[in-house]
C-alpha cells in the first residue's frame, strides 16, 4: 500500500478499474449475507451489526496507526455523519430481515439497491439519466413487484425491511460518490466504521 491514499481524482473515471471493484464488493457482500444468516439462528441482529463494524474497525486499525489521525482531517464531518446514519439503517433492517426470510427471496429483492441508486443519483449528484436506463430501473422494479406480488400475497414486513435496505443502500452509494469528490477512499472506509462501531452499540 503506498504511504499516502490515493487522491480521489486519481480514481476516477476508469470504468474497468471500477467494475472489478464492484465485482469484488459483490463477492464480499454476498458472503457477508451467508455468515449473517447462518449466525441469525443464535444471536441478534443488531448485535451483529455491530460486531460487524467492531471487526471492520479492528482490520483498518493497522493501516491508521500507520499513516496516523491527520489522513482523516476533514471539513466533510457532516456528510460522513449523514452517510453513518444511512448505513446504520442499511445494516440494521437487512440484517433483520434476512434473520426472517428465505435468503434468495432477500438477496432478489436487494438488487434494487442499483434502482433506487439511480434515482438518487438524478437529484443528488445531478446525473443525466438517459431513456435506456430508466427503462432499466422501471424493468427492474416490475422484477421486484413479481417477487412481491402484492394484491396477490400479502406482503411481509421482512420484505419491507429488504426494500427499505436497498434505498438505504442506494442512497449510501450516492453519498460515497459525493464524499469521493474531494475525500480519499481509505478515509470513506474508516469513517464508516469509526462512526457506526460506538453507535450501533447502543442497541
Amino acid at each position: 500500500m503506498p504511504d499516502s491514499p490515493l487522491p480521489a481524482e486519481a480514481t476516477r473515471n476508469d470504468p474497468s478499474r471500477a467494475a472489478l471493484w464492484m465485482i469484488a464488493s459483490g463477492v464480499f457482500f454476498v458472503a457477508m449475507t451467508a455468515v449473517i444468516r447462518h449466525l441469525s439462528a443464535t444471536i441478534d441482529p443488531l448485535e451483529l451489526v455491530f460486531f460487524r463494524n467492531l471487526f471492520g474497525l479492528l482490520v483498518l486499525l493497522p493501516w491508521l496507526a500507520r499513516h496516523g489521525l491527520g489522513t482523516l482531517r476533514t471539513r466533510r464531518i457532516g456528510l460522513y455523519a449523514i452517510r453513518g446514519v444511512v448505513g446504520l439503517a442499511a445494516m440494521v433492517t437487512w440484517f433483520s430481515a434476512i434473520s426472517m426470510m428465505n435468503l434468495s427471496d432477500a438477496v432478489a429483492l436487494s438488487f434494487t439497491a442499483p434502482l433506487f441508486a439511480t434515482i438518487v443519483a438524478v437529484f443528488l449528484l445531478g446525473e443525466v439519466v438517459r431513456a435506456r436506463r430508466w427503462a432499466a430501473v422501471f424493468m427492474g422494479l416490475v422484477g421486484a413487484m413479481v417477487i412481491l406480488r402484492p394484491g396477490i400475497v400479502e406482503v411481509s414486513p421482512a420484505a419491507m425491511l429488504v426494500l427499505l435496505s436497498a434505498l438505504a443502500m442506494g442512497l449510501s452509494a450516492c453519498l460515497v460518490k459525493l464524499l469521493s469528490r474531494s475525500e480519499p477512499v481509505m478515509a470513506i472506509v474508516i469513517y464508516m466504521v469509526v462512526i457506526l462501531t460506538p453507535v450501533s452499540l447502543v442497541p
